[in-house]
């Protein structure tokens, strides 16, 4: 064979043994190949926008011990009250000063910067003493009645800070009295509860304090001035422990066209989407949920989780969730998506019934931010609640 034949043939066959080859690859895929290769093959895919049929605003009662804010205070919206209180107790009370005699206290508070909605107005409580034990790690505001706080004033403020300048104020004598007899003697008569901060009337906004869960030098302290029979001493209680009580009547939910998320008190949100039967050899390659923030009727500072958690609703009585939280991340300045493509296959498959989706946000002990969503019924049909999907039938 001359070489011009040789060039002729390698060139002709060549392309014909490649393609066989890559032939034989595709219908008898190696262990290799078969990593790239769904075992579900799939013959098309259908996507599917489905909408919103019911949506539910209700009140979750949280408890914040964890969060760097002690919120007090009160604030008004068209004709709504919001209201905090703060409820504080410190441990590690020194208890060699049984017999001694208190000269002064006072309580140093740091503004945490943070206030709901009105940044210049009013804070103005009163401290009282608790009644009872009260468990901090636990409580919510459903659990703490009136008579768990006393009734007779051991300190008060009032005033409108703008940095995180000390704050101190003036204590009962004889209440501290109380603590360093009963930290020496458990049989004491008067028990250390700790103590209550409760807004007064005169407080025109809810502001932050620093908690126990920030720096040293910002959190709480307690010194005391005490005159034994040898020394005059200064006593530090220094290990406090906190939580905000925060409330507001359900009538400052959006009636219609709206519904919202609120921290702190908290308000959480289901939503229930008309979801169809679809085929049993259905396959959920995607599904996407979406919803679209109103950012003039929202609240949302700096500290706030730009996210919203999303869970799937596992008892419509109790609106327990599976606390999976798949999250949907902010993309631009109004909207929120998230991918749910587990939930979504649940639902298809029966394996978990519909009773829809729980919305909240992953910040909700830090402070009483609100977002507010456009609803199923608002006039703008593009801002509305959907559940994108993108499905495939099984071979």
């Amino acid at each position: 064979m001359t070489l011009l034949k040789k060039i002729i043939y390698t060139a002709t066959t060549l392309p014909l043994l490649m393609f066989l080859f890559l032939a034989g690859c595709e219908n008898n895929p190696n262990d290799l190949g078969l990593n790239f290769i769904n075992p579900n093959d799939t013959a098309g895919s259908i996507i599917l926008d489905t909408t919103l049929i019911t949506n539910t605003n209700f009140r979750y009662y949280t408890n914040d011990n964890g969060s760097g804010n002690m919120l007090i205070g009160n604030y008004a919206s068209g004709g709504n009250l919001y209201t905090s209180k703060t409820l504080i107790q410190f441990a590690g009370v020194n208890s060699n000063y049984a017999g001694a005699t208190v000269l002064s206290a006072k309580m140093r508070l740091r503004y945490s910067k943070y206030a709901f909605k009105d940044t210049t107005g009013t804070v103005a409580f009163n401290i009282y003493k608790v009644n009872r034990a009260l468990n901090l790690l636990s409580i919510t505001n459903d659990s703490v009645s009136s008579s768990d706080i006393g009734t007779t004033s051991i300190g008060s403020y009032s005033g409108n800070p703008t940095d995180t300048s000390a704050i101190y104020i003036t204590l009962d004598n004889q209440t501290m009295k109380d603590w360093l007899y009963y930290a020496a003697d458990s049989s004491y008569a008067t028990k250390n509860y700790g103590l209550a901060f409760v807004p007064t009337t005169a407080s025109t906004t809810i502001k932050g304090f620093y908690s126990e869960n920030t720096d040293v030098s910002l959190r709480p302290v307690i010194t005391v001035v005490v005159q034994t029979t040898t020394s005059t001493d200064t006593i530090d209680f220094v290990y406090p422990s906190s939580v905000s009580l925060s409330t507001a009547p359900e009538s400052v939910l959006p009636a219609s066209q709206y519904f919202m998320v609120q921290n702190g008190i908290a308000f959480r949100n289901i939503l229930k989407f008309s979801f169809p039967n679809l085929p049993t050899n259905a396959i959920i390659n995607e599904a996407y949920l979406q919803v679209t923030l109103n950012t003039g009727m929202s609240y949302i500072t700096s500290g706030t989780s730009n996210q919203i958690k999303v869970d799937m609703v596992t008892d419509s009585s109790t609106k327990a969730t599976n606390n999976e939280s798949f999250v949907l991340t902010r993309l631009d300045s109004i909207t929120y998506t998230g991918r749910i493509n587990q939930i979504v296959q649940r639902w298809n498959s029966n394996v978990s019934p519909n009773y829809g989706l729980s919305m909240r946000c992953p910040s909700e002990i830090a402070n009483l931010d609100n977002f507010v969503f456009y609803n199923s019924d608002n006039p703008d049909v593009s801002k509305r609640p959907r559940i994108r999907i993108r499905y495939s039938l099984r071979q």
